[in-house]
């Protein structure tokens, strides 16, 4: 059930009616039920496994919590081991086959059996991140385990952020799982509202208006020529943006309307002067969780300066694998290990030499230069395999000829144009802290809203992120 669908907008209209009509006692059981109900949308198979990492992680938090401290780190490490079993064999057991295949074939020897194409459910990523992240919380007495099962239920299964996020901690799920308010102001309406007609214009008009190019150009790379193959991989950059940013404006926008608050998970990324930068306004709470649950547990930046590069480089890679269980994933988080070790070494410098502190680099190459290593990067998101990658990089690299079409370039230009402008809009206006009045925030929503239906494609076209 996609967000940017009319059965989403009969479904939610309903819990949104049923959840402020209840009383307080019932909304959590609401919230609960209807989660759950969401995802069978999708396979009502998986309501199993989602229900099975709930008991788990509640009961095996709990004991952590009570047991003496010389056996909370057992029952901590029994608790993580069950959540890395659970991501491990539904997203990375074929994976791992195929990849031992080729290494023993490689040696000469005969291989195993081959994969069995175990289904990937939805969201996976995501909840098993949220229940590790609780667990840790728990051991580290950041957190006291809740004793309401049905608060934890909704905290790993909550449907606005189930299937692409944003990883919310439980220290800020929990509490407002306990104060949910008994009123809306209209305020508080008006901007949820903005969030969803903004989301659901970004989707749209950004993401889904570049996907047919992208698809189109990615699909047939050796039928294109160099210009038209930079088309598509800028495109590209947009779609996953426009799609992604889409999907957590408006998730933010559905939550608040259930009263409770998200996350940010996007601040202007393609705005960022450097790749530092960028990985700080990108799927935040990706970026959050890894730097405190991994980056800082292996040393963060108090350890010597090449072990700390060292911690970077694996972070990222890791982070690469958790987006898809693919070699391609793997280099792709590499290449932005290396970024930004990169420019860990130029900020270093920057402090030694003279010379290299003077220099004055305009702010737009700055924007410009982070946002073209950011877009190349994507080559090896998007493409197909590894070698898929590395003939396109090619045929850029050598100018290769082949078809070109000028409206590819209009629709770049205009993709751009949008994109751009919209971010500078949403960063004035936030910086401002004006807030639009009822009416003024009516014409905005409708006009969104407008253009949104206007140019929606004329078949749905799901979020980029469902797949992780």
């Amino acid at each position: 059930m996609l967000f940017n669908t009319l059965t989403f907008l009969v479904f939610f209209v309903a819990v949104l009616l049923l959840h402020w009509s209840l009383s307080k006692r019932m909304q959590k059981p609401l919230l609960l039920l209807t989660s759950y109900a969401f995802y069978s949308f999708w396979d009502w198979r998986f309501l199993f496994l989602i229900i099975l990492v709930t008991l788990a992680n509640f009961y095996l938090t709990q004991s952590i919590f009570r047991m003496p401290i010389s056996r909370k780190k057992n029952i901590l490490f029994l608790t993580l081991t069950f959540n890395l079993l659970v991501l491990g064999v539904f997203k990375y057991f074929d994976f791992f086959i195929e990849s031992l295949n080729s290494l023993l074939n490689a040696l000469g020897v005969a291989p195993y059996p081959n994969t069995i194409e175990i289904i990937l459910p939805l969201g996976i990523s995501f909840f098993t991140f949220k229940a590790i992240s609780y667990a840790v919380d728990v051991y580290r007495k950041e957190l006291e385990p809740t004793d309401s099962l049905i608060d934890f239920g909704i905290f790993l299964s909550y449907f606005p952020y189930m299937l692409a996020g944003p990883i919310m901690s439980a220290k800020i799920v929990l509490p407002q799982l306990r104060a949910i308010p008994t009123r809306l102001s209209s305020a508080t309406v008006n901007s949820a509202l903005l969030l969803i007609a903004l989301g659901f214009f970004r989707k749209t008009v950004i993401g889904d208006y570049a996907a047919p190019l992208v698809d189109r150009i990615f699909g047939n790379s050796t039928q294109f020529d160099w210009k038209s193959l930079l088309i598509g991989v800028f495109a590209f950059s947009f779609q996953i943006y426009g799609d992604f940013a889409g999907y957590t404006d408006m998730a933010r926008g559905i939550s608040r309307l259930l009263g409770i608050e998200l996350i940010r998970n996007f601040r202007e990324p393609y705005l960022s002067r450097n790749i530092t930068s960028f990985w700080r306004h990108w799927h935040i709470s990706l970026s959050t969780w890894f730097k405190n649950y991994l980056y800082i547990p292996l040393g963060g930046n108090r350890v010597h300066f090449y072990r700390s590069a060292l911690n970077l480089m694996l972070v990222m890679t890791i982070a690469g694998l958790w987006h898809g269980a693919a070699v391609i994933f793997l280099v792709w988080g590499m290449f932005h290990g290396f970024l930004l070790v990169a420019h860990k070494m130029w900020i270093r410098s920057t402090s030694k030499l003279m010379l290299i502190k003077n220099l004055h680099i305009p702010i737009i190459f700055k924007i410009c230069g982070t946002f073209t290593l950011v877009t190349l990067g994507w080559i090896f998101f998007r493409a197909d395999s590894l070698q898929s990658a590395i003939e396109l990089i090619d045929r850029i690299l050598r100018r290769s000829t082949g078809a070109f079409d000028q409206i590819d370039l209009l629709q770049l230009l205009i993709l751009i144009v949008t994109s751009f402008t919209l971010d500078l809009t949403v960063r004035i206006y936030r910086k401002s802290n004006y807030v639009l009045g009822v009416f003024s925030s009516g014409l905005v929503i409708g006009l969104l809203l407008t253009m949104a239906l206007v140019f929606r494609a004329s078949e749905i076209i799901p979020f980029v992120y469902f797949q992780f």
